[in-house]
């Protein structure tokens, strides 16, 4: 219940009863003619809402995390223009620590987001900026969620015999391209999608660089799909916030480095088995 990053069941607590979450509850506004407005332009949420950015990966942000607050996504065509498809720009407002006694920690950020295409391949992209107001709330809230757990470098006191997270040590003001492009039919109707990803965090005090690359051939939409992916990735120690990225790759976490590889079928139409192995120094 207290982990932002898995929606896993763990089978322990000797039978223990289980408990019941919520992932998403939120309301969405796409205000259209009888505002005077363009439908489709703009779209508005609020509350615990399912991450709006074009990722490529979770590099970043893991794919279970669901962000509280408010976003705004406005789609600047209203059909395509020559090889630009659409552009769209994600606004930001994430609460990520409330505190009774003291300022809230937010992220405030945004995306510029592309989709094009060339002939026959597809292309979109992100350009996008992070930046979090009192980000060491989030780092104190480790005292108190075993779940939280984090490989950022942090800054602790001891009192009493007792040691106690007061604050990371790096701040984070983070750039964070994405890229990728699809080409169709490359295998009999499968396509290839080649992917990427860069994150470079300004304000880290020491290694804050992360990146991603690979590629995905094939596509699971309907009975008898299959995909093969593989990619490499490194993150070092203060890119991101190691409570928010990729649960899964390795232990979790910063600091590592090392190649994904994976697999897809299609088994049912409303059925993928899939498995996955990531191999992490």
């Amino acid at each position: 219940a207290n982990d932002p990053i898995s929606t896993n069941e763990d089978l322990s607590n000797s039978f223990g009863r289980k408990n019941v979450n919520l992932d998403w509850a939120y309301m969405t506004l796409t205000p259209g003619k009888s505002f005077g407005i363009r439908p489709g332009l703009v779209s508005m949420n609020a509350g615990k809402f399912p991450n709006p950015i074009f990722r490529v990966g979770e590099l970043v942000w893991d794919d279970d995390l669901s962000p509280e607050g408010f976003s705004q996504t406005i789609s600047l065509l209203d059909k395509p223009r020559g090889v630009l498809d659409q552009v769209r720009i994600h606004a930001l407002e994430w609460s990520a620590a409330e505190v009774s006694n003291g300022s809230d920690a937010w992220m405030f950020g945004g995306q510029i987001n592309p989709l094009m295409h060339i002939g026959g391949a597809e292309i979109e992209a992100g350009l996008a900026q992070y930046g979090w107001v009192n980000v060491d709330r989030v780092a104190q809230n480790i005292n108190t969620n075993s779940s939280l757990k984090t490989t950022n470098l942090l800054v602790k006191e001891t009192v009493g015999g007792k040691s106690t997270v007061t604050a990371f040590q790096s701040g984070f003001e983070q750039t964070n391209g994405a890229l990728s492009v699809t080409f169709p039919n490359v295998i009999g109707a499968q396509p290839v999608k080649l992917f990427g990803d860069y994150v470079h965090n300004w304000d880290a005090v020491k290694a804050g660089n992360g990146w991603q690359a690979g590629l995905r051939l094939g596509q699971t939409k309907v009975k008898g799909d299959w995909s093969l992916v593989g990619y490499y990735e490194q993150i070092e120690q203060d890119a991101v916030l190691a409570m928010f990225t990729y649960s899964d790759f390795g232990p979790g976490g910063t600091n590592q480095e090392g190649p994904v590889i994976g697999a897809q079928y299609q088994l049912m139409n409303p059925l993928t088995l899939g498995v996955q192995g990531a191999f992490t120094n």
